[in-house]
């Protein structure tokens, strides 16, 4: 072949010809027809010319390799190298938050749990040894569980800030701001919203656990002791135990991580059997439309959305999501029941059973008692108020009407046709 003038004509090489001439002035011209070896070598005149496609101008002046430049090893690019690690980085910046907030709610789950499942523990052994019984204060009953609970450290309510590791307790409020409270406060059963029975002028104690927990706590003395051998259903987090009944005749409050913040309640700061916090949202809040709850459930942790909310609010799901927004959570239908005991001085009053009530209306409760207010309760709690039991149309919500009766509701979730109950949020 004839030798090709450094001229190269404008634009990309062609899939070239059958044959490769040579014209007058050095420009080449190529036939419609596939010939690989005819492309190679027109290619290499034009590389040893210094002449390069268009295309293969642009790409190289941005720092890429050239899409069909045979006579270069296949690798990456300075340039490729940067912008893939560029793109990586924005998707990390953007899942990364999400994912690690994630892991810490997990562990914090798995810490609360934890300490409530070995405190259980420990109550399960008391029980079994006949030691689950009235006590002349706290103080006593922290000797008898120290020899099935490693405690290394005690303080009285005067000195509760020895037991815990910040002097004051963040509490969420509706707004989404946060209250001070000085731990110095917490004399009381009553101070410490305490569910355990007869606990309203009881005195705290504060300890802390082998495992390095911050525990301020009451035992009531009222303690009803529970026959012996009685099987103990465990309650589950993740399908791991958690607690049981054994833990009844206890209220408290505890830090699961220390010093290490944000000493907030609902957080790191979580309660047992206490309403300590807790946040009486009443009807404040809005109800949920479906296709809001079909946005936030996956997140919220909603199983199912009530179809009607496309017509209707949903009152029970605007309450739920109400809670998460403020770090907390609906009580459960036990919980309410509980705090009905507590008033009326009954310790194992089920999660739909009715205290007073007569004919129609008990209508969906199982079983009605009959039982006096206890002017010795740390509770004064009263209104109607949404559990954290619910299927895809309806949820149980408990009425309680101050020290005189309590029913229990199972009602679609934008209230009954009487009235709607309210939202309490608790961090239990």
């Amino acid at each position: 072949m004839a030798e090709v003038n450094r001229i190269c004509p404008l634009g990309e090489v062609d899939v070239v010809s059958e044959h490769c001439e040579v014209y007058n002035g050095g420009r080449h011209k190529f036939e419609q027809t596939r010939n690989e070896f005819c492309e190679t070598a027109c290619r290499e005149r034009q590389r040893v010319a210094g002449c390069q496609p268009v295309r293969d101008k642009f790409m190289r002046f941005f720092g890429l390799r050239p899409l069909n430049d045979k006579n270069k090893k296949a690798a990456f690019t300075l340039a490729e190298v940067l912008i893939t690690i560029g793109v990586i980085g924005g998707v990390a910046a953007i899942s990364l938050p999400t994912l690690l907030t994630n892991v810490q709610e997990r562990v914090r789950k798995e810490q609360v749990r934890m300490a409530k499942y070995k405190l259980t523990t420990s109550t399960s052994k008391m029980n079994a040894d006949g030691q689950m019984i009235p006590y002349e204060n706290t103080h006593e009953f922290i000797k008898v569980l120290s020899g099935h609970y490693k405690i290394i450290s005690e303080c009285d309510n005067n000195n509760l800030v020895n037991c815990w590791p910040a002097r004051v307790i963040n509490i969420p409020k509706p707004d989404g701001t946060f209250e001070t409270k000085s731990v110095s406060t917490i004399k009381t059963g009553a101070d410490l919203q305490a569910i355990a029975l007869g606990t309203k002028q009881t005195e705290t104690r504060g300890i802390i656990s082998g495992d390095g927990v911050s525990m301020i706590l009451v035992f009531s003395p009222k303690c009803a002791p529970m026959e012996d051998g009685a099987s103990q259903s465990w309650s589950t987090v993740d399908g791991k135990p958690e607690t049981n009944a054994t833990t009844n005749c206890i209220s408290a409050i505890f830090d699961i991580n220390g010093g290490s913040g944000p000493n907030r309640l609902g957080v790191d700061i979580r309660t047992l059997n206490s309403l300590y916090g807790a946040v009486n949202l009443g009807t404040s809040h809005s109800g949920l439309n479906l296709s809001e709850c079909n946005r936030y459930k996956n997140k919220l942790g909603i199983k199912s959305c009530w179809n009607y909310a496309s017509v209707m609010p949903d009152y029970w799901a605007g309450g739920f999501k109400a809670c998460k927004d403020i770090g907390l959570n609906l009580p459960s239908a036990q919980t309410l029941a509980n705090v009905v005991g507590a008033k009326f001085g009954l310790s194992d009053l089920g999660p739909y059973e009715a205290i007073n009530c007569l004919g129609a209306s008990c209508w969906n409760n199982t079983i009605s008692r009959s039982a006096t207010a206890d002017s010795d309760a740390a509770i004064t709690l009263s209104g109607s108020f949404w559990t954290s039991t619910y299927d895809s149309s309806n949820a149980y919500f408990r009425y309680i009407d101050g020290g005189r009766r309590s029913r229990v509701f199972w009602a679609n979730r934008a209230g009954s046709n009487v009235w709607r109950p309210g939202t309490l949020c608790v961090a239990d």
